[in-house]
């Protein structure tokens, strides 16, 4: 999956300009509905940035807050679109070197959670979930990533209630993929 949000903030900034007031309205309408959505792991992430493209003129109190608070973070300028890491047919990640960016993508985690293990097992996990990870390379970080993952599952079991939540399920995810990978490539691995 490739990470459009550099596009879409530069296309909603274009589409904004030109739309009349009505469809400005339902844009902003939609925009909200993002902030809300299961379907993104940290929606108020997202709304923020999408509210960033936006004129200051369209946006109430409230938003303008949240504008000027997410740009005081570092965030709300998109990079250049051209730049969003699709390079000659592979993934590149946009986010490589950028740390605390991770940060954006790890969802909400209670504060008695061991955020540096959530954050060092997306950073293990990331080149399975694009499945760019070759069989080799695969073999020698399973032993870390079994382990990392028992770590994980025990996060993930002891307040279900505050750790299983939407902006979460990526981990679950993550560590089901570990296990496709393993057992796709179960005979070429030789681990056991």
């Amino acid at each position: 999956m490739y990470d459009l949000s550099d596009w879409l903030c530069h296309s909603l900034k274009l589409a904004f300009g030109s739309a009349t007031e009505e469809q400005q309205q339902q844009i902003l309408a939609n925009i909200e509905t993002v902030r809300r959505s299961p379907n993104y792991g940290n929606g108020e992430f997202v709304y923020k940035e999408l509210l960033c493209q936006l004129p200051s003129e369209i946006l109430n109190q409230t938003q303008l807050d949240l504008v000027q608070e997410h740009r005081s973070a570092g965030y709300g300028v998109p990079d250049d679109p051209s730049a969003s890491g699709i390079s000659e047919g592979r993934w590149v990640d946009p986010f490589e070197g950028r740390e605390n960016d991770v940060d954006r993508y790890i969802g909400q985690w209670p504060n008695d959670i061991d955020l540096d293990l959530i954050r060092e097992f997306y950073r293990q996990t990331r080149d399975i979930q694009q499945h760019d990870i070759d069989i080799q390379a695969f073999a020698r970080q399973f032993p870390e990533l079994v382990e990392m993952g028992g770590q994980m599952i025990d996060v993930l079991i002891q307040d279900q209630e505050t750790v299983v939540v939407e902006s979460n399920i990526w981990a679950i995810d993550r560590l089901a993929n570990i296990l496709n990978h393993y057992n796709r490539n179960v005979d070429e691995l030789h681990l056991f």
